[in-house]
């Protein structure tokens, strides 16, 4: 019935929207995107509603590049919640657009007392970027305020892996953690890597070949096993 009447009134953007609600209904999204845009088209105007529909659209059909334009254009206007701040600062800092990520940060960062989540984000973005002495007083802040969060025992190990190289305090730091974090597979290739910065390549292969047995799924882990053991058969030939 709304495409019916979809094609009787072309030019009624309402319309457009309820056949894109419809199409969602369904599980139609690609068809309900086209609804959304044509409407957008027809209204010739901002319309919030519509732009976080077609955001949320986006980010669930993966079209991240699509998703960050339009929450880039809520948040110009000041129409993101904080949450929404902070999702978008994660999708920009994923998409390599880290200034971008760090200026969506902002408002949240200069609150009294700041959110963990922003101060953590701020910290990986840093940390990524290799900015030393930045992550540096960005973990010690960090630390202060937040000693035992997972997420910041998950920062200070990549911060003493992959900027001070510090090894055996990233291992100390995820040894902390509670064995159900230990298996993720965020932290176990963490884990593998850091171990075998110590030279500890027989414990890499075991870790990795129990953690392939719980999440077998997980191509990641078994391509890293596999660049493992080839270097441990150079070793061996060696």
């Amino acid at each position: 019935l709304l495409q019916k009447a979809v094609g009787q009134f072309p030019a009624d953007a309402n319309l457009h929207i309820s056949l894109a609600e419809a199409y969602q209904a369904a599980g139609n999204d690609a068809a309900a995107i086209l609804s959304l845009k044509q409407a957008e088209e027809l209204l010739g105007e901002i319309d919030p509603s519509l732009m976080r529909s077609l955001a949320e659209l986006y980010k669930r059909t993966k079209q991240m590049k699509n998703a960050i334009l339009q929450f880039s254009r809520l948040r110009d206007r000041g129409l993101l919640t904080e949450n929404e701040l902070l999702e978008l600062a994660d999708m920009l800092s994923k998409n390599g657009q880290s200034n971008e990520a760090l200026r969506t940060l902002e408002p949240i960062l200069v609150e009294e007392p700041p959110k963990v989540a922003a101060l953590i984000l701020q910290a990986q973005i840093v940390i990524d970027r290799k900015e030393d002495r930045s992550a540096e007083a960005l973990m010690n802040k960090l630390v202060d305020k937040f000693p035992d969060q997972r997420e910041v025992r998950l920062l200070r190990a990549r911060y003493f892996h992959r900027i001070a190289r510090k090894p055996d305090k990233a291992y100390a730091e995820l040894l902390a953690l509670g064995e159900a974090d230990r298996q993720s597979s965020e932290v176990v290739q963490l884990l593998a890597s850091v171990l075998g910065d110590l030279g500890r390549l027989d414990e890499v292969t075991v870790l990795l070949d129990g953690a392939i047995d719980l999440n077998n799924v997980d191509q990641e882990l078994v391509a890293l096993l596999a660049e493992v053991r080839l270097e441990q058969n150079k070793l061996g030939d060696a």
